[in-house]
């Protein structure tokens, strides 16, 4: 799926666990056996096998629906934040499954985001046998009562087939130290982890190899179109943004003045390598 004209969705991690979250209770209530995902700043992937066309596409539209309305009402927009058809290719022989696992695992890779896929949050690889691969384990004994309020709703929120909103995620945050914060992301993607990695492991042999395969193969994609180039610059977009304008708060673009967007575009200019198309991405242009 990838945004309107390719414009950015994933701003903060909030959008990401919106996305993520609602991915997963779709992904359960089908019953969608997927192996490679992936989060870019603009556009995400996913590898589902034995699945027809008919299936997923309608688990794209309920997907982008959900997420849609919720992002909007986040942000104050109205209209269309996905663009209006979702990419979809099949692959029937097993080199060409594997090159494209590899892809989607890659991209953000390919993006000059991370150096290895497993360094990625949004692939799901570091979740492999370890609930906690970006902080420090959870000791239920220990917890603060803040942060057992906030494992519980998590709890609550999973049991009852329910992504985690905006509203929710500030409910669960609320009060967190930086910690306990990374804590609880890591607990929501343990919780709604939704990565078959027994059928991926299949098509491979052992965890292991499917590491080595993705490590030495970027892999190809031919039939579908990607934004493809360096991602981090968004990334260092972003931080520009938050130096200039440190009272935003949730950043929407396109609620920025016009005065605002050119002295953004101007920073960026001077201060990154960075295309004009990008940065028209970025603000939304």
């Amino acid at each position: 799926m990838k945004g309107k004209n390719w414009w950015g969705i994933f701003y903060r991690i909030e959008d990401c666990i919106m996305y993520f979250t609602t991915f997963s209770v779709y992904a359960r209530r089908m019953g969608i056996a997927f192996v490679a995902f992936s989060i870019m700043f603009n556009h995400t992937h996913a590898t589902a096998l034995n699945e027809t066309k008919q299936r997923i596409t309608l688990f794209q539209r309920q997907v982008g629906v959900s997420t849609a309305h919720a992002y909007n009402r986040e942000y104050g927009r109205e209209g269309q934040l996905w663009h209006h058809s979702y990419g979809f290719s099949i692959k029937m022989a097993i080199k060409r499954i594997l090159s494209n696992i590899a892809y989607v695992f890659n991209n953000c890779v390919a993006g000059k985001m991370n150096r290895s896929a497993i360094e990625n949050r949004w692939t799901l690889l570091a979740y492999y046998n370890n609930n906690n691969p970006f902080s420090e384990p959870i000791i239920r004994e220990k917890c603060s009562r803040r942060m057992e309020r906030a494992l519980k709703l998590i709890d609550l929120s999973y049991d009852n087939d329910e992504p985690l909103n905006y509203a929710l995620q500030r409910r669960i945050f609320s009060g967190l130290d930086r910690m306990e914060k990374l804590q609880a992301t890591d607990y929501i993607v343990s919780k709604y982890n939704f990565l078959d990695y027994e059928s991926l492991i299949s098509l491979y042999g052992s965890f292991e190899k499917v590491m080595i395969a993705i490590d030495s193969n970027a892999g190809a994609e031919y039939d579908l179109e990607d934004d493809t180039g360096d991602h981090s610059c968004y990334m260092k977009m972003l931080s520009i943004t938050r130096q200039l304008f440190p009272n935003l708060g949730k950043l929407n673009v396109e609620k920025l003045s016009d005065e605002q967007k050119n002295q953004l575009a101007n920073a960026f200019k001077t201060n990154l390598v960075v295309k004009d198309a990008n940065i028209r991405k970025f603000l939304h242009l």
